[in-house]
């Protein structure tokens, strides 16, 4: 990967880092008493929330985008799961998973899927599937782990090409920058700003979700806008 592209590809992809600010980490979140459809996996003391079905390599991992939660896959998950193994999963501070111990960087995201999935068993080869911001991150793990990424699928991805930033007082494209301008610029940024609060998600395309599915899925993005 050139080095412009993996520094700007590592902010693109960041949940902390929002057009040149801050913002504060989640909360851990519950599923009030909702079980989750996979299983909770130790990984450092943290437990991350794993679904993995079907049989068969290579394995699938799905990568959902931001805001987004391992049930948004509950009915492409089981087409999958049909002809080869496919795992979902839900972030650190998201759906069921505990919560970060510290800023949700790209690099800690992926760190934390390798040692979820090295944990639970899985093996590679996978194909890694990115949605929206997800696609950022399963192109950093294949450039970080590229013996073990069989291939990628992008759905709607996030290109760094797409994302602009403030530098020395002008908009210039994040891939414009060299490391060092990058490193520089994320120096200067306040130590914490809050998220603007927004209603949870609902209609197209996540009431095509059974009803029971889709009323948990409101209640995870309810809690996750009440944590940040």
């Amino acid at each position: 990967m050139p080095d412009r592209i993996r520094p700007a590809l590592v902010a693109m992809a960041s949940a902390t880092v929002v057009f040149g600010a801050i913002v504060a980490l989640p909360a851990a979140q519950t599923s009030d008493g909702v079980s989750a459809p996979g299983r909770l996996v130790d990984i450092r003391g943290r437990r991350l929330h794993l679904h993995c079905t079907g049989r068969g390599t290579p394995t699938v991992v799905i990568e959902a985008g931001a805001s987004a939660f391992a049930i948004d896959f509950a009915l492409v998950q089981p087409e999958i799961a049909g002809t080869t193994r496919v795992c979902s999963y839900d972030r650190a501070g998201s759906g069921w998973s505990d919560p970060a111990v510290d800023v949700g960087t790209p690099m800690r995201v992926i760190r934390d899927l390798r040692a979820l999935l090295d944990t639970a068993g899985e093996k590679p080869p996978y194909v890694m599937v990115g949605a929206s911001r997800g696609g950022a991150y399963v192109r950093l793990f294949q450039a970080e782990y590229p013996a073990e990424v069989g291939g990628l699928v992008l759905v709607d991805p996030t290109a760094e090409d797409q994302l602009f930033v403030m530098f020395q007082g002008k908009g210039v494209a994040i891939t414009s920058l060299t490391p060092e301008q990058h490193q520089a610029m994320q120096s200067a940024l306040p130590a914490t700003l809050p998220i603007p609060s927004r209603p949870p998600q609902t209609g197209p395309p996540f009431d095509r979700l059974p009803q029971p599915l889709y009323d948990t899925r409101v209640a995870l993005d309810r809690k996750l806008i009440a944590s940040m």
